[in-house]
């Protein structure tokens, strides 16, 4: 039985239905965003709201790492048009609810290939960037200056790209699967992504079925 509770609030803006949400859980509170609206908080009561009272950038995704929020594929005015190098910029905050300054350089920019980010998982010790033709491996980078917070980033050799943002299967904290732009099936842990599937599984697709099928 029960009954199912709205706790949105103030209404989303109405996204495609082939749009993926994305959400994390930092300091008891989950996060989400519907890659169109600033990024929310529920902290298990009452209604959602504007993390940080609505000075947050805007963001496709919201991954929570060592403490930290991320917020990828950002735009500081929700236009998305806003690029550095090419690309959107991830911006990160250790005080996610307090203020973001963005002239602090709490960014990182993954230009280590041209495309776009898709997704985040955390294995570990590590970030693992999924875009739409490779994985970069974030990895934070200790330092001695405690108001500097620093990550070291890595492409991963010979991981191809994720195919969409839907096609990712977590098992357990300790590793997680992703289907890849080739059509293989990665398996992803701390220290290696290794395919687990043949490349020859296309042949089992016919051809006239459309590669976006598999994305949604």
């Amino acid at each position: 039985g029960g009954a199912w509770t709205s706790v949105e609030g103030t209404a989303l803006t109405s996204v495609a239905a082939t749009t993926q949400p994305q959400a994390t859980i930092i300091d008891d509170t989950l996060i989400f965003t519907n890659g169109t609206d600033l990024p929310r908080k529920y902290t298990g009561s009452g209604n959602t709201s504007s993390i940080a009272s609505g000075t947050s950038p805007y963001g496709k995704g919201v991954v929570a790492y060592v403490g930290i929020l991320f917020i990828f594929d950002a735009s500081l005015t929700g236009a998305f048009t806003d690029v550095t190098d090419g690309h959107r910029l991830g911006y990160f905050n250790d005080d996610w609810d307090g203020s973001w300054d963005t002239c602090l350089q709490q960014y990182v920019i993954l230009d280590e290939t041209p495309g776009r980010w898709l997704a985040s998982r955390v294995i570990g010790r590590h970030m693992f960037c999924l875009k739409s033709d490779g994985v970069v491996k974030l990895t934070h980078a200790p330092s001695s200056n405690s108001t500097v917070i620093k990550f070291n980033h890595d492409l991963v050799d010979g991981a191809a790209g994720l195919i969409s943002p839907l096609a990712i299967w977590e098992v357990g904290t300790s590793k997680f699967y992703y289907l890849g732009t080739d059509l293989v099936i990665y398996e992803v842990t701390e220290s290696a992504i290794k395919p687990i599937s043949h490349l020859l599984l296309t042949k089992l697709f016919k051809d006239t079925a459309s590669l976006d099928k598999l994305q949604f």
